[in-house]
């Protein structure tokens, strides 16, 4: 019993099929021989056991996919819509400084549920919303509300309840503009994506019931389409042009056209898709493995086409590292985030061929990763923050932004970029020129920027879980 045997030989698919061959011929043996065993709870039990065995060994053995041989309309409507390129560094060595505008103070807010849009601030809490100016902190309006699954849209706030009523609130009044009911999401945690872009119509896709994703149109609450997918743990969506990539954990990634909901595409693995996919251009890299156990092994990285689904080629990561999150695309590199036993990493491949380029440690504490042009930024929950070259892995610098107590950790760690600048959440806001590394001012807050915005203008507009929120106006610079 204390023994452990193993078969490297042996075929995991076979093996699983072997079992299962054995287990459903001992049940029909023992039905077969005795008929009041079919009231035993223990063979029962036995036969769910083999029937969930069969069903996971179906999904991973079933190779359904589907290479879209048409891909020209979609490839052509991505080019017409990229975006132009970003603009230039525009501080050079101007420093920041930021003066108190304004302080606010709302009970059991919701940080999930607060958002900047235009020249409001809609923050969410336990029963009600509350829109307030962004530059003086009035508060506009406030209505009765319970905690939802809130999202912004290019029309107004969309909130999920937990019953399946989808309600789209008035960004002026904050009345409820329509309400649809769908299925509740029952089990796993409601996501969806906004779909606002250029000739396409305005829609939020949205998870619904235990495995259903639905299509609702922004302006009138009906449902265009609806698409099953056979696991519905957690979707992760990402748009690509006329597309919506879509993982659900199971181990296949699928594309939907955006107007319709069908299948253009279909790419299958062995391992779960679970990490949003990372779109560029004309490159879709996927992650494959969900990396929940650090030291397994067996993630792998996908090179697709975003058009058509073909695979351009596959790496296996690293067996002592675990992925996180949505891979980091530089110009010449894609990055892979990770976490394992000496902390965060990156593993950096080659875009073009998937050769590894560097495999390094950036920090020993939990971070959050952003990609800036060709410099990895690491902020590190122990308060460093590091500037690592996408190229060859080299690291520019290294910053000690904060010490500090745990509880004064913001609960959010990803920067925020602006204008060039960096606005880094530690226990205050520091602003960061991403491309060297140079402090370029902080923000005078006492609060801990649990959640993080900034405007066009450079304004900074901080919450603490606490209930506190504080705007800072960036003062004027010389040009």
């Amino acid at each position: 019993r204390a023994q452990t045997w193993t078969f490297p030989a042996v075929d995991v698919a076979a093996l699983a099929q072997g079992v299962v061959a054995f287990g459903r011929a001992l049940a029909r043996s023992l039905v077969r021989r005795d008929r009041a065993q079919t009231s035993n709870l223990r063979l029962f039990e036995f036969r769910a056991r083999v029937r969930e065995l069969a069903e996971r060994l179906r999904e991973l053995t079933r190779n359904d996919a589907k290479i879209n041989v048409a891909p020209e309309t979609y490839r052509a409507f991505a080019a017409a819509a990229r975006p132009q390129a970003a603009a230039e560094d525009t501080f050079g060595r101007t420093r920041l400084r930021f003066t108190a505008r304004w302080v606010a103070a709302i009970p059991s807010v919701d940080l999930r549920a607060t958002f900047l849009c235009g020249d409001v601030l809609v923050v969410g809490s336990t029963r009600e919303l509350t829109c307030i100016d962004r530059r003086t902190g009035e508060c506009l309006w406030r209505k009765q509300a319970p905690r939802a699954v809130s999202v912004m849209t290019p029309v107004g706030l969309g909130r999920l309840l937990p019953d399946g009523t989808l309600q789209l609130h008035e960004l002026s009044t904050g009345e409820v503009a329509w309400s649809t009911r769908l299925s509740p999401r029952v089990g796993a945690n409601a996501s969806g994506a906004v779909v606002s872009a250029p000739g396409l119509p305005r829609m939020l896709i949205v998870s619904e019931g235990t495995r259903h994703l639905a299509a609702v149109d922004l302006y009138s609450g009906e449902v265009r389409w609806r698409y099953a997918a056979r696991r519905g743990e957690n979707f992760r969506l990402r748009r690509a042009g006329k597309l919506v990539v879509v993982g659900s954990g199971e181990p296949a990634l699928a594309a939907l056209d955006v107007l319709s909901g069908e299948v253009v595409w279909r790419f299958c693995d062995r391992l779960p898709f679970a990490s949003p996919v990372a779109v560029d251009h004309d490159a879709l890299f996927a992650l494959a493995g969900d990396g929940a156990f650090v030291g397994r092994g067996g993630a792998r990285l996908h090179h697709l086409d975003p058009w058509s689904g073909e695979a351009r080629w596959t790496v296996d990561l690293p067996k002592h590292v675990a992925p996180v999150g949505a891979p980091l695309l530089g110009p010449e590199t894609v990055c892979v985030v990770t976490h394992g036993r000496r902390g965060t990493g990156l593993v950096g491949l080659d875009r073009r061929t998937g050769a590894t380029r560097f495999d390094l440690t950036a920090c020993a504490a939990t971070a959050s990763c952003l990609m800036v042009d060709d410099v990895v930024v690491v902020n590190s929950e122990a308060g460093e923050i590091v500037g690592v070259g996408a190229h060859d892995g080299a690291v520019r610098y290294r910053h000690v932004l904060a010490g500090g107590v745990e509880g004064d950790r913001p609960r959010r760690l990803e920067p925020v970029l602006r204008s060039g600048a960096l606005f880094v959440p530690q226990n205050e806001v520091h602003v960061v020129r991403p491309r060297d590394g140079a402090l370029l001012g902080k923000v005078p807050t006492d609060l801990i920027p649990d959640l993080l915005r900034v405007d066009e203008r450079c304004d900074v507009y901080v919450a603490e879980e606490s209930g506190h929120l504080a705007a800072f106006a960036a003062a004027p610079r010389l040009s």
